[in-house]
């Protein structure tokens, strides 16, 4: 099997098994549905059933690409660079909230749904989803944002289009800054001033309406904040073939080669 074949193949398996997985999450959840009820069993649930579902592939690809699950999906240093700029990003949205009056603070809800929850689906899709077409398989960037982001929006069943497009702009923030920390960051703000406007967890619908034209501004602030103290585009010869880079390790064995093949012979 040729290497753009097996690439492919890898990346179609790791596109199957994340629906497989939010497909079992919608059962699990329609089947406990009561319990269901608190954010934090939610989203714990999530954690659960979707890290150890990707696990087992994640460690079985990142093995064959010389680099480790945490490396793969993005989670290595950058915890608190990640929650500071996510915070700074909302800034714009934390300013809405307190124009809007806060319905109050619940803190099942603040912990499952700011916490938690942004935490387990940044890990199925843009780590696991996102980081291993890309980083992994050797998917191009522009397909692997595409892919992830069209599968965030189908799994939450309603106002695809919008949470699809909010997708790629976490998919980018992850390639961006190089890890999956920012990207969780700014998901956990966000919901955490929408839930605080709300009084109970809400999906962010995008209207004519404060908190929705303070989330447009968080976003757009998010991705000027990110060209300017985002990682720069490097090549891949410059790096380990362990970090995120925009070469994926097939694509680094490959100038490998190359350069042994150009070097002089003695």
């Amino acid at each position: 099997m040729t290497s753009t074949n097996r690439a492919r193949a890898e990346g179609v398996i790791v596109l199957g098994v994340a629906y497989l997985l939010v497909q079992a999450f919608w059962i699990v959840s329609s089947d406990a549905e009561p319990a269901f009820a608190s954010a934090t069993i939610e989203a714990t649930a999530k954690i659960v059933l979707w890290g150890c579902g990707c696990f087992p592939i994640a460690l079985w690809l990142s093995r064959r690409a010389n680099t480790t699950v945490p490396e793969a999906f993005g989670l290595g240093a950058g915890v608190w660079r990640g929650v500071g700029f996510g915070f700074v990003s909302t800034l714009p949205m934390l300013a809405a909230l307190f124009l809007t009056s806060p319905k109050g603070f619940d803190l099942d809800l603040a912990w499952g749904s700011s916490v938690l929850g942004p935490f387990a689906e940044e890990l199925l899709f843009r780590g696991f989803l996102f980081g291993l077409l890309w980083r992994v398989t050797g998917w191009s960037v522009g397909w692997s944002i595409l892919a992830s982001s069209v599968m965030f929006g189908v799994a939450h069943e309603t106002n695809v289009i919008p949470l699809a497009a909010g997708g790629a702009v976490l998919a980018w923030t992850a390639y961006r800054w190089r890890s999956l920390w920012p990207a969780i960051a700014l998901h956990g703000c966000m919901n955490l001033w929408w839930d605080l406007a709300s009084g109970e967890h809400a999906r962010p619908t995008l209207g004519p309406d404060l908190m929705s034209a303070a989330q447009v501004l968080s976003v757009t602030l998010s991705i000027l904040i990110s060209f300017r103290f985002g990682a720069p585009r490097t090549s891949g010869r410059s790096r380990t073939s362990g970090e995120w880079n925009g070469l994926s390790p097939a694509n680094d064995l490959q100038l490998k080669i190359a350069d042994k093949l150009q070097a002089p012979r003695t």
